[in-house]
């Protein structure tokens, strides 16, 4: 999650659309290990699509979030937290702010990240946790 969830959020994102990079705090804890909370987020407006492993930040349930990319559909994406059991968001292409091209933490540059073997490797949990919980692990 990043700055202030609030409920009229995801109007004022879609109308006041960045043109430019711009800097967010990471709040929570949805993208440990690669992302802390208090880490600073450099975002790129959308300028193409992204790819499985890009983490972009979008307009969720009345909040920002910053999830990676684990799948890619005709006009939407499908995302999740690093550190998730096995929620998912689908999101339309239309709703995404940008893209995470680089972090910082406590002053000092984090590794880029964007990762398709981290995206690989959480769709991978993912899919054993779904058949863990329904009973068909062999």
């Amino acid at each position: 999650m990043l700055e202030g969830p609030v409920p009229w959020l995801d109007r004022i994102v879609r109308l006041a659309a960045p043109r430019a990079a711009f800097t967010v705090t990471l709040f929570g804890c949805s993208m440990r290990p690669a992302l802390r909370e208090g880490d600073r987020l450099i975002v790129e407006p959308l300028q193409c699509r992204p790819h499985v492993g890009d983490v972009v930040v979008f307009p969720y349930a009345g909040r920002m979030l910053a999830h990676r990319v684990i799948a890619c559909a005709a006009r939407a994406l499908i995302t999740a937290g690093d550190a998730s059991s096995g929620q998912r968001e689908r999101i339309a292409l239309e709703d995404v702010v940008g893209v995470v091209r680089a972090a910082r933490r406590g002053g000092r540059a984090l590794p880029r990240p964007s990762s398709r073997m981290r995206a690989l490797l959480l769709r991978a949990r993912l899919a054993i946790g779904y058949r863990l919980r329904m009973g068909r692990a062999s």
